[in-house]
């Protein structure tokens, strides 16, 4: 008796199928096996669905805070600060040592029935004394 396994699939069929997945559920496939894990790690493939789930990070323009967003942060892990894992036991966040961003980037996406309907981009420089002097720092 012969028994096949998702694995026996070709790598680009496999990857062409983790692409339409959206990002829990490829992270949740990417926990099944080693060759499903190695195919899930693609960069491109996590910068897809981040700007699938915030088109506001394509919008054109010389954004400076946005590229240096997406240059910062590999596309996985800001999937991952963004939705991360609950956890009752996980200790608060730990700093990199990166210290503190010259500018603050607001980005929002507003969509209605599934379909965007806006996405905006406001920079703020972090250094500014209207920031600085903020209660909500």
């Amino acid at each position: 008796m012969v028994t096949t396994t998702i694995e026996d699939l070709h790598a680009d069929v496999l990857g062409c199928a983790l692409r339409r997945l959206d990002g829990r559920s490829l992270a949740a496939a990417s926990c099944a096996t080693a060759g499903l894990r190695a195919l899930a790690a693609d960069t491109e493939t996590w910068r897809a669905l981040c700007l699938a789930e915030w088109p506001s990070l394509a919008l054109p323009g010389s954004s400076h805070g946005r590229r240096l967003l997406l240059a910062a942060l590999p596309p996985r892990r800001l999937f991952a600060d963004a939705f991360p894992f609950p956890s009752p036991d996980a200790a608060p966040g730990v700093s990199d040592g990166l210290g503190l961003p010259g500018e603050l980037v607001s980005a929002v996406d507003v969509y209605h029935r599934g379909a965007p309907l806006l996405s905006r981009v406001v920079e703020t420089p972090a250094s500014s004394p209207w920031f600085l002097g903020s209660p909500f720092r």
